[in-house]
């Protein structure tokens, strides 16, 4: 069994970190979606030796989507939640912790 998983939040220090963790520990994944804001749509991140374009975690159709770990925190996480929770896929929050 393999899983579409989605990263939210996949370019910043604790997506890039899953991103690698995921890699390291062989997740059976089928597909990797990174998503990220706005302003970091359509840029690359690496996995498993392959540039996959980030896409828009604001717009992103989590519809096919198995499994979702995000990075983003408060109220953006929530609502992200919400609408991948909506389309049957399960969230794991991975929030930052702010100082």
């Amino acid at each position: 069994m393999s899983f579409t998983v989605a990263v939210g939040g996949a370019t910043d220090n604790v997506g890039s970190e899953m991103l690698r963790i995921l890699e390291q520990r062989a997740v059976p994944i089928k597909r990797l979606v990174p998503l990220a804001s706005a302003a970091s749509a359509g840029g690359l991140v690496m996995f498993r030796g392959e540039a996959l374009e980030v896409g828009n975690l604001a717009t992103f159709d989590f519809n096919g989507s198995d499994l979702l770990f995000l990075s983003t925190g408060g109220e953006n996480a929530k609502g992200t939640a919400l609408r991948a929770a909506a389309a049957g896929t399960g969230s794991i929050p991975c929030e930052r912790q702010r100082r």
